[in-house]
């Protein structure tokens, strides 16, 4: 009769647990349980799943079949949001089809790595952007798992080994730029509600640089504070009520600025209304409970995350090749009311029409 685990943990002196991790060349066993487990696997004629050397390879050149998506901002609200579920989403269906499990974690206030990154127990692991501090970034990049892939525009200097995915920023201010030109919008505000935000930032410069020659009066907004009295200053400042809005986002600014809005009578809606707006939002069913005509440049976090892990699939197989930079452009969602089954996701074709890779 074939041994069992039992019998190994018995002949190797050893716990079940133990000879557990042993056949699955977890790095946390000790080298003399190791040794103990594999003499008595050598007695016993034990024919499991064995492994005399390090894990064997697959035909994705994975070994671990687990990757690591981190969250390295310690409050918890970043992972309560449309856009990381949709990110989440779009990473672990990617993942899910190569055969590999995902993990999604974060960094604490104690300073320390999670444990699969810390011990290496991944392939690798993809760090959707966050602002850091320069310890806690440092931290990052001593990890030891050398396939690393940093999701949206970075936020500060990247080391080296870094593969990058992000949004379109350019391309999202020009989308913004031509909706609002096409509706002869002459004083167009642009609200930024993250100051800090490099993605929020790059899109109003952009959005500056697109209407600058065409005589479109532009003032950018850009406050962490309390909305109202910063928009009474934006509107002095712009000599009149606009006539035209652009949100960078996130999804709560937009609700946040709409209604402040409203509240100093400005009547911003849709394409028809006398104030059209269109913001950067992920989450087109919270824009319809504001109104069921706005239009979104939608950043497709789904196609993001697919894009970060099949990036990652591709470091895997190709580690020494150089760093790679990859962009995406948003979709124009723009809400056909006559059609009760407008599906407002675009579609993965057009995405991938539409990115742009280069070597960093």
């Amino acid at each position: 009769m074939a041994a069992s685990i039992i019998q190994l943990s018995e002949r190797a002196g050893v716990s079940k647990s133990t000879v557990s991790r042993v056949l699955n060349d977890d790095p946390r066993v000790s080298k003399q349980a190791v040794q103990a487990v594999r003499a008595a696997a050598a007695e016993l004629g034990y024919t499991g799943p064995l492994r005399p050397g390090r894990p064997k390879g697959t035909r994705n050149g994975v070994r671990k079949r687990s990757v690591a998506l981190l969250f390295p901002d310690p409050n918890p609200a970043a992972l309560r949001t449309v856009l990381s579920a949709r990110l989440i989403l779009g990473i672990e269906s990617t993942l899910r089809e190569a055969g590999l499990s995902l993990i999604v974690t974060g960094l604490t206030a104690s300073h320390r790595l999670p444990v699969c990154l810390e011990q290496g127990l991944v392939d690798g692991f993809i760090m959707r952007g966050a602002v850091l501090d320069r310890s806690r970034f440092s931290l990052i990049e001593q990890c030891p798992v050398p396939a690393r892939v940093y999701l949206f525009e970075p936020r500060s200097p990247l080391g080296s080994g870094w593969d990058v995915v992000f949004e379109d920023n350019d391309e999202i201010a020009a989308m913004a730029a031509r909706w609002l030109a096409d509706r002869n919008a002459k004083r167009v505000l642009c609200v930024n509600r993250i100051p800090t935000h490099p993605s929020l930032r790059h899109r109003c410069q952009a959005l500056v640089s697109q209407l600058s020659s065409n005589s479109t009066k532009v003032h950018v907004l850009s406050t962490d504070q309390p909305l109202i009295e910063p928009l009474r200053y934006a509107l002095g400042q712009l000599d009149g009520k606009p006539d035209g809005v652009f949100i960078t986002g996130p999804d709560d600014s937009v609700v946040e600025t709409y209604r402040a809005l409203r509240h100093l009578g400005i009547k911003v809606g849709g394409a028809s209304s006398e104030c059209p707006l269109i913001s950067c939002n992920n989450d087109p069913d919270r824009l319809a409970t504001l109104d069921p005509d706005l239009p979104n440049l939608d950043i497709q976090p789904e196609a993001l995350g697919r894009a970060a892990a099949d990036m990652l699939l591709w470091r895997l197989k190709h580690p020494k090749d150089p760093a790679r930079r990859l962009t995406l452009a948003p979709a124009l969602v723009q809400p056909r009311l006559s059609d009760s089954n407008f599906d407002p996701s675009p579609s993965q074709t057009s995405v991938q029409a539409r990115t742009h890779l280069v070597q960093a």
